[in-house]
């Protein structure tokens, strides 16, 4: 078989599409220790500026747990939302405390409580933010202006805005 460059190119693009059509569904990848934009609250007192992130499979849930410690701290869990993930096309998780974790740039989330659920009507207004990121640089300049900015875009988006 003769490789032409159009046959070249034409497998490339097949595989980027492929890659990007998945890149909503989580993985390890998403595992490690993240800067925070602001620092919140340590169970261990004061405050941390530093996060460790984990996702996991159990009992055929997918959930990404966030801990300020790796012993001693309680963690939050979240759960994985594929309608909205793949709405998206970025992995996207929720608890029942009404935060949203959603992945950004591949190696950050947001960290948002808006005015409503996802999917449901188009945010308005976050109440909360924060931004983890596995690069110290991106939180340091990121901003809860720019969060809220970027995620009622996204909210505009799951509602097909």
């Amino acid at each position: 078989m003769k490789w032409t460059i159009a046959s070249f190119c034409l497998i490339i693009c097949l595989l980027i599409q492929d890659a990007n059509a998945q890149s909503y569904i989580p993985s390890t990848g998403l595992d490690g220790k993240y800067y925070l934009m602001t620092p919140e609250r340590s169970p261990k007192g004061g405050t941390t500026q530093e996060m460790l992130v984990q996702y996991v499979e159990r009992n055929g849930q997918k959930m990404l747990v966030a801990a300020a410690c790796e012993d001693g701290c309680t963690p939050m869990v979240f759960s994985y939302q594929p309608a909205p993930s793949e709405s998206l096309g970025v992995p996207v998780f929720y608890n029942s405390f009404g935060y949203y974790m959603i992945s950004y740039e591949g190696d950050s989330f947001l960290s948002v409580i808006p005015d409503t659920q996802l999917g449901k009507d188009i945010w308005r207004s976050i109440r909360y933010s924060n931004f983890y990121s596995k690069d110290a640089e991106k939180s340091s300049v990121m901003t809860s202006d720019k969060i809220s900015e970027i995620a009622i875009s996204l909210s505009n988006q799951a509602m097909g805005k």
